[in-house]
């Protein structure tokens, strides 16, 4: 640590006014009751967790190899979010919902992040090097003030994060792993005095949430940076950039070699380099750009300022550990393919919203400006989106927007929820409220430029679950498909077999309509058998040559994942019940997911 280094930040004591906490947890308390509450399980993950969950908590599996009507969890290792949520319903009243009593750990998880980064970026700005100029005469911000005033703005850049909203309102093992990224942030930015105290404990914490929830690499390079931490500890040293920067590189270094050539080391997906092609490098790059805005500007503007506390022999610790933990989620976001690479790159967001507070006290008021305008026309430009289509399902006009989504989903039928509309309506109210403070001209606080992004990305959030809900709950749940089986399913059916479906449809299935569903391989007879579509090649032979008949092929309305339903005997009654198909090894791994 070199503290004779010049340093960028010029902040007055006026500046540094600290956000109101009553404010600031409201609004992280909103963002996050906004995608949970109301709603149905979505579509995958979601959904799929809810059903193990609920499996557990009903006693219908093992709490160390959860399985949903015969499918095991995978990765095996996944199990802390479904034993948190099986815990919240086995000890929740009977008359709270048990959809939103199974989010309630995941709702926390994301309030706790919150506070984590808020911690995590207070500690690092409270370090010599990061301090503001001390002014000639006086009048500098005290170290106290300046620190809370920056971790206030990390909570709101983490809040104005685009990528954020893609898995932070959903009930899986990301939610977990986002926590365990935070924790384990929290624990490196600790003073140095709390290594034994506070450090290592968080650091442990860190390194259950991640292991157990499902990141084998991240548990292991938390694992290596705990085992170097205590040897420090014991040799009473103080932990530096370059030995919790070696720790964490060796720890993942270690991860995925042991992935490489142990492939199935805690049952985690392969990491494997597919960037070989300009289009991939391109989408890759249009990720990047989109899942960090507006963050990843601010912490590119933090990083030229305070360049030269960075690259020079004793890098500045507040810069180079968000930054070198930013690195390593990157290169292995960039090792991942599908929805992996977005759920890896999600635990780089709290690192990145750091990065972005400390470009805060070094913005010039063009910035600032330009930042305000920017984020006031595109976030109004979005909730005015929001309610045009929103009035066009309602009303019919504008008649565009009506026809578009009547094309997306053809048999939606429009419902109108006054509390909804409030909702939205006084979501609209404090939206205007708060353009209208941010545009006075006496506003100086230095968390000033984040409040638009943060507030406008709520405000946007809170439209599309209460004006929306409807039109997502139609797309991304099953109701609309459980409608549409329920007449060919008789109440009085004793099981059904199930074929080829993935962990979300048994889960919707089996948990949300409460259909008996039974996995191929019980030793019982069922008069029903439910065949996913993509899989009806495969065993559709099989179940006529036995006798079945189909009776019913119900699409999803919005995808094409059709669901296939065969009846034995002369009625959907079944009249007979009939084993299900004995395949072989190799044909029976078509029922995984």
């Amino acid at each position: 640590m070199n503290t004779k280094l010049p340093t960028p930040a010029i902040v007055t004591q006026a500046a540094v006014r600290t956000l109101p906490r009553l404010w600031l947890w409201l609004l992280c308390l909103v963002y996050t009751c906004a995608g949970f509450i109301g709603r149905h399980p979505w579509k995958n993950e979601d959904m799929a967790t809810y059903g193990y969950i609920q499996a557990l908590a009903q006693g219908h599996t093992d709490w160390f190899t959860p399985e949903l009507v015969g499918l095991s969890l995978e990765p095996a290792n996944h199990v802390l979010p479904i034993w948190l949520g099986a815990v919240a319903l086995k000890i929740a009243p009977s008359w709270i919902d048990p959809q939103l009593v199974a989010r309630l750990p995941f709702m926390g998880m994301v309030l706790l992040s919150f506070a984590a980064v808020w911690w995590a970026t207070f500690y690092l700005a409270r370090r010599d090097e990061a301090q503001p100029v001390a002014f000639a005469f006086g009048g500098e911000a005290d170290p106290q003030g300046y620190a809370r005033a920056i971790a206030d703005g990390s909570v709101l850049a983490l809040i104005a994060c685009f990528g954020l909203v893609q898995f932070s309102h959903e009930v899986s093992a990301t939610l977990v792993q986002l926590f365990g990224a935070s924790l384990l942030f929290l624990g490196f930015a600790q003073p140095t005095n709390h290594i034994l105290r506070g450090c290592l404990i968080t650091v442990v914490a860190a390194f259950v949430l991640l292991t157990s929830g499902g990141l084998a690499w991240g548990g292991l390079a938390g694992g290596a940076t705990l085992v170097g931490l205590l040897v420090l500890a014991l040799l009473r040293r103080t932990p530096n950039t370059r030995a919790i920067g070696a720790y964490v590189v060796t720890g993942t270094v270690v991860a995925l070699l042991a992935k490489l050539w142990l492939p199935n080391f805690f049952q985690v997906e392969q990491y494997r380099w597919e960037l070989s092609t300009l289009s991939q490098w391109t989408s890759f790059l249009k990720l990047l750009i989109w899942f960090g805005w507006p963050a990843w500007p601010l912490a590119c503007w933090a990083l030229y300022r305070w360049r030269a506390h960075l690259f020079n022999r004793a890098p500045s610790f507040h810069l180079a550990l968000p930054l070198g933990l930013i690195a390593m989620t990157v290169l292995l976001a960039a090792c991942s393919t599908g929805s992996a690479r977005d759920r890896t790159l999600f635990l780089s967001l709290p690192m990145a919203a750091t990065m972005a507070a400390f470009a805060l006290p070094t913005m010039r008021r063009s910035v600032s400006s330009l930042i305000d305008w920017f984020t006031m026309l595109f976030f109004t430009i979005c909730g005015i989106a929001i309610w045009v289509i929103w009035t066009a399902t309602q009303t019919g006009f504008p008649a565009k927007p009506a026809a578009n989504v009547a094309k997306l989903a053809p048999e939606y039928v429009p419902t109108f929820s006054a509390v909804d509309l409030s909702l939205a309506v006084a979501a609209t109210v404090i939206w205007l409220s708060v353009v209208v403070w941010r545009t006075g001209r006496h506003q100086a606080a230095l968390w000033k430029s984040l409040v638009l992004p943060a507030g406008g990305a709520t405000w946007c959030v809170v439209l599309v679950m209460t004006l929306w809900l409807p039109m997502l709950d139609y797309g991304r749940s099953f109701a609309p498909q459980i409608e549409k089986m329920a007449p060919y399913i008789p109440k009085q059916t004793q099981c059904i077999w199930a074929y080829g479906l993935n962990a979300a449809q048994r889960a919707a299935f089996a948990v949300q309509a409460q259909w008996p569903l039974q996995a191929p391989t019980a030793n019982v007879a069922c008069p029903q058998s439910m065949v996913a579509a993509h899989q009806v090649r495969h065993y559709e032979p099989h179940l006529l040559a036995q006798g079945w008949r189909r009776i019913a092929r119900i699409e999803r309305p919005t995808s094409d994942e059709a669901i296939v339903l065969y009846a034995f005997g002369d009625s959907t009654n079944g009249g007979q019940a009939l084993p299900p198909l004995r395949l072989s090894r190799t044909d029976s791994n078509h029922t995984r997911y």
